[in-house]
């Protein structure tokens, strides 16, 4: 149901910026939103069009794309979310044609939002910085919980290189998961939580680390698809560097 609502938007249902557009009125906003239960299942194309089809019935003033065929509001994801994967505070930013009240704003797009969806906090951000938001991931903070996948992650790191082959498009290639984990912290036996490099340049998958776990005996495929993963949190270089 959720793919058919995302899908099913239409155009005409937001305004597109025209040129008479004042410029200098633009306004940059950066959200951050949490996503648990049936939303967790949506692609990643999904959940643009599910928040354009919100956005434009909560009535923000989007300013979109000039691309003459295929016009889209100006809204980037800082790192896109993998189905099945529970989000705490993501962070996206879209550009406005005019200044609104955010705390109004966002009441009125929480309840476009369906069940298990929430803006959690917005804040606007200087138009003209040039750096994007996609570019400016350093990190990612996930957890882990599920029967052993605690105890899993001790068994395997233990401080030596963990190589995973990754095949992509008919290319291998070969990463070692140990050294995309900048920090762990086992919480218990059944969770472990870890801050791991993102991002375009080198990005920790969590199906990698969990397939990695499998490989090596550590956990079951059945105990592998029972995990609940989590992102509490992409963290977000300067833009002062």
């Amino acid at each position: 149901v959720l793919e058919q609502e995302a899908a099913e938007l239409s155009l005409s249902e937001v305004k597109i910026a025209t040129p008479e557009i004042d410029p200098e009125q633009m306004r940059k906003v950066r959200l951050f939103y949490a996503r648990s239960g049936a939303p967790v299942y949506l692609a990643h194309l999904d959940m643009m069009r599910l928040f354009e089809r919100a956005l434009a019935r909560a009535d923000w003033p989007l300013a979109w794309s000039e691309q003459a065929y295929n016009p889209r509001p100006q809204l980037v994801f800082a790192l896109p979310v993998a189905c099945g994967i529970e989000t705490r505070f993501e962070p996206f930013e879209l550009t406005l044609t005019e200044k609104i009240d955010l705390d109004t704003a966002v009441g009125r797009l929480n309840s476009q939002l369906p069940a298990g969806m929430s803006i959690e906090h917005a804040e606007y951000i200087d138009l003209g910085h040039r750096k994007s938001i996609m570019s400016l991931v350093e990190a990612a903070e996930y957890e882990f919980v599920g029967k052993r996948v605690g105890s899993a992650y001790r068994e395997v790191f233990t401080g030596e290189p963990v190589f995973f082959t990754r095949t992509r498009k008919g290319k291998s290639r070969e990463l070692d998961l140990a050294a995309q984990i900048l920090e762990s912290k086992e919480l218990s036996e059944d969770c472990v939580r870890l801050l791991s490099v993102a991002g375009s340049r080198d990005n920790l998958r969590p199906d990698n680390f969990l397939e990695a776990l499998q490989e090596r005996g550590a956990l079951t495929e059945e105990e592998v698809n029972a995990i609940r993963v989590i992102r509490h949190k992409v963290i977000l270089a300067d833009e002062d560097r």
